[in-house]
């Protein structure tokens, strides 16, 4: 057997012995890179994606809704990055660079997908050179899409803090709905409170099969 078969059957067995909301994790890792959200690719994060975090602290409405304050120096934002992969490498979460082909590693977002309930939680850093182009709802969606095709998760959920209404819009239009209060500590020892969202395997494929009879039917005229 050659050496990539080899490991290619210690992956596949090593994920046969998950499950659950790991399990899911382990697919997507592999899955979404492979995939597009408009013009943007995932591929995993790395430690010198840090700079780039650090220029998108610097703008104030990017901070104003995350748990942690905005960092004085370079060095907040890579610890923040080490933490993320360490977060990944103990398999709490996977995180992805979305980032446009023709421009390196400038991402336009850091997407995360964590365990969660009896699926996975999106969370999404959105770099404000990328607002205001439905960047993060494609990138929302497409993952959401590859999840409920890719795996066999029931559910993903999301968590918005009460007045961020850009990711209100967001989680709307990828077909999530609200249901009920939400609550987490933040890093300067207090908690936010925010809204919890979800959408099942079944309102997608519902939603996908309005959309399909959509185009089929067309518009009405008259």
């Amino acid at each position: 057997m050659a050496i990539l078969e080899i490991q290619q059957a210690r992956a596949a067995a090593g994920e046969a012995a998950l499950q659950g909301p790991a399990l899911y994790l382990s697919q997507l890792r592999r899955e979404l890179p492979r995939v597009m959200a408009g013009e943007l690719r995932y591929r995993p994060v790395a430690t010198d994606d840090y700079w780039r975090l650090w220029l998108a602290t610097r703008h104030p409405e990017f901070n104003r809704c995350l748990p942690w304050p905005a960092p004085t120096q370079p060095a907040g934002a890579l610890e923040r990055m080490r933490d993320l992969l360490a977060d990944e490498a103990v398999g709490r979460l996977i995180a992805f660079a979305c980032e446009r082909p023709s421009e390196g590693r400038q991402w336009v977002a850091i997407f995360r997908f964590t365990a969660w309930r009896d699926g996975l939680e999106t969370g999404l850093w959105l770099h404000p050179d990328g607002w205001g182009q439905g960047h993060g709802t494609r990138i929302i969606a497409t993952a959401i899409e590859t999840a409920f095709a890719r795996t066999a998760i029931p559910a993903v959920y999301s968590k918005t803090t009460a007045d961020n209404v850009g990711a209100h819009r967001i989680t709307t239009r990828c077909g999530m709905t609200a249901i009920g209060p939400a609550s987490a500590p933040d890093d300067r020892g207090g908690m936010i409170h925010g809204i919890e969202w979800r959408i099942t395997r079944q309102e997608a494929a519902r939603r996908k099969a309005d959309r399909s009879a959509a185009r089929v039917t067309g518009p009405k005229i008259g």
